[in-house]
Order: structure tokens, then sequence, then C-alpha cells
């Protein structure tokens, strides 16, 4: 077994063990705070003491069904799972924690918040909107990070001062800068990691102790750095863009792979850890609004956001010598059924070969060999 393959095995442990890590640091008097979308900052919540913990698990037909009793059936898929995997008791964090705060970017996230309040969890909705451009926008998402440190403030008694926010940027920040450097080396032909390990990395990232993070992390990428690329050359470039894959869900990515194709880079919205980098000079909070509404690639939900995501797939797939684009699609996802069609056409003026996939997380045999089936000619097809 590689060093690479070894480090990421005892990563994967960290990340699985994390649920009990924070189970044990409740009962030791600390709160827990989960979060739901990718506008949360979550340094603010790591310098105010609390435990974070990132809701967004996916990859199976059951807790959407679940949540059918307090969400429209037309609520995307992944949306329904987090209310499902509660009512279904799959999750072991949300019932104890002590705030669920939820990024309303979006209707389908708040309908999420609303049915958490139903529910009787503690839900806290973060004002994100979509104008994001707009001088008014940023100023009200400033204010909200404003509201977000008061509350946290008042939950776990903790002041969170600039220093703190300061000592948690610079944390992220290596995290964010670490999972950079791995992702360029998929520059290389071919590559040492694929889009299924990558992600992987990601969730662990997200789903781990900081620390235990930027240690791990920076041992792999020492690795990956020694690995030989464990791809056949000339295997078929490809990149995903979409909302994401789900804590759990990374079928299409493996699919991909055992079909002779390898993914290089991708463009996604949730569940990953966005790159960047927030300064900690002068007012922290307003340079963790400025990364995480101004600097980041803009999700799908912001408008106008389809030209500058554009911009941004097309940067990659020149610099990662992309052969394919796939966009993931999640059942009912309507916004991202209106960009889809856009980088379709793109991706055919620019000579790209194109596919959409949708999922509603049914991974049963059949569905799964549809699915093989459909990602193997599009390998095909690139590879030509």
């Amino acid at each position: 077994m590689s060093r690479f393959k070894k480090d990421l095995e005892e990563y994967a442990k960290l990340s699985r063990a994390y649920p009990g890590e924070v189970r044990r640091r409740k009962g030791e008097g600390e709160k827990v705070v989960c979060y739901y979308g990718s506008r949360v900052p979550v340094e603010v919540i790591h310098a105010s003491g609390a435990v974070p913990y990132p809701l967004f698990d996916g990859g199976d037909v059951g807790p959407p069904e679940a949540a059918l009793p307090y969400l429209l059936p037309f609520i995307n898929v992944q949306a329904r799972y987090q209310v499902g995997q509660h009512v279904s008791g799959l999750n072991p964090i949300i019932p104890i924690a002590d705030l669920i705060i939820i990024d309303c970017k979006e209707t389908d996230l708040v309908r999420v918040g609303d049915a958490f309040e139903f529910l009787g969890l503690p839900v806290w909705k973060l004002g994100v909107p979509q104008d994001w451009e707009k001088e008014l926008a940023f100023n009200y998402y400033q204010r909200q990070l404003s509201n977000l440190k008061q509350k946290l403030k008042e939950l776990t008694g903790e002041v969170v001062t600039n220093d703190k926010l300061e000592q948690s940027i610079k944390k992220y920040n290596r995290v964010r800068g670490l999972l950079s450097q791995i992702g360029a080396l998929r520059k290389e032909h071919p590559p040492a990691i694929g889009g299924e390990d990558f992600i992987r990395l990601n969730h662990y990232a997200l789903r781990s102790d900081t620390d235990d993070a930027i240690k791990s992390l920076e041992r792999i990428y020492e690795d990956l750095k020694q690995e030989k690329g464990k791809f056949l050359e000339g295997a078929p470039r490809i990149m995903i863009a979409g909302r994401g894959f789900a804590f759990g869900d990374y079928t299409i990515p493996r699919i991909i792979e055992d079909s002779g194709g390898v993914t290089v880079t991708e463009l996604l919205d949730e569940a990953i850890v966005q790159s960047g980098e927030a300064k900690v000079d002068e007012d922290p909070l307003v340079n963790i609004a400025q990364l995480y509404y101004r600097d980041m690639v803009p999700p799908c939900l912001f408008t106008p956001s389809w030209e500058k995501r554009w911009e941004r797939v097309d940067k990659m797939i020149d610099e990662y010598q992309v052969n394919g684009l796939l966009y993931y699609m999640l059942s009912f996802d309507v916004i991202y059924d209106y960009e889809y069609p856009i980088f379709a056409k793109r991706a055919n003026e620019k000579g790209i070969p194109f596919e959409m996939i949708e999922s509603s997380y049914d991974f049963s045999r059949e569905a799964t060999e549809t699915l093989r089936t459909r990602v193997e000619s599009f390998i095909r097809i690139c590879g030509r």
C-alpha cells in the first residue's frame, strides 16, 4: 500500500470518529453548532469555542422519502435528505445540536430550516442575499455575520474577539491552501489523485478537527508529490460541475474512474472546501465576509452568476486540459436545471463533450448499471 493510501485511510478513520468526538465534547459542556450551506463561515463558529458540524449527507433514497410528511416532494432531494435523516434517527449530531445555522440563500435551504423549527430544533437563519454584486447586499451579509457573532456569544458565553477570529482564519486558510495545492497536482499527466479521493478529502476536512485536518493534509500533500500517477496515460480527463456530492455520495466519481476516465477538477457549490484566502489584517469579520460573499466563485443561486461561473469553468478546462464536462444534477434542483443547458451550449461552442446526469440518490443495482452505461459512453466520446 502506498504512503498516500495509508495516510488517506488514517484520515478517513479520524473523520469517521469525529461524530463521537463531537458527542464527547458535548458531554464535557462544549456547545455543538451544526450548519447547512456553503456561505456559513465556519471560522466564526470555531472562534466562538463551539464545535462545528456541517450537514450535507446524502446518497440514499430512504431519508428523502422520510421527509415527505414535512417537505413537498419537489424540494430538491439533498434538502429533503437533511430532514429525513433526522426524523429517521440517522444523524447522531442533529438531536444534540445547541444551534443549527441555515444558509438562507435559496428557498430549499430555508424550507429545511422551517422543517427543523417545526420539529423543535434550535434553528438560526443566516440571511444571504442573492444580489452578491450590490454593495447593499454585501453590507447586509456583514450585518448578518455580526448578528451571528452575537448569537454565538450568547450560546457559548465566549466573546468572539478579533484575535480569536484571526487565529481561526489562519487555520482555515491553511486547510483551504493545502486542498488547493493537492488539487493543483491533478494537472499532471496522469494525476496521482482522482476525483473520488479528492472529494473524500474535502469531506474529511469538513468533518474533522482543524488541527487534525492540517496535519493530515500536510502529510497527504507530501505523499502525493512523490506518488506516481495511478491512472493510465491518456485517460480522458473529466471536469464535474453542479451543486455538490454529499457525504456518502461517491458513486459517480467512482464510475468515472472505473470506466477508464479520471476527474481532474470540479466546480461544486456545496460539501466541498471552497478555495480562497481571507485576510487577517484590519477587521477580520469584514475579511471573512469578503471571502465568503465576494471572493469565492458565486454559487449558481447568486444572481448574476452564470457568466462568472462559466468563465471559471472555461479557465479550468484549459488549465487542467479537460477532455469532457459532466454536470451532476440533483432531482428537483430547479436553479441548476436552468444552468446546465447554458453550460451545455458553451461546452459545445468550445468543442468539449458534455453530459448531464441527474440523481435522486437511487443507487440500486439497476439504476447504477444505467448510470454506468451512460458514463462509459461519455468517457469513450471524451477519449476520441
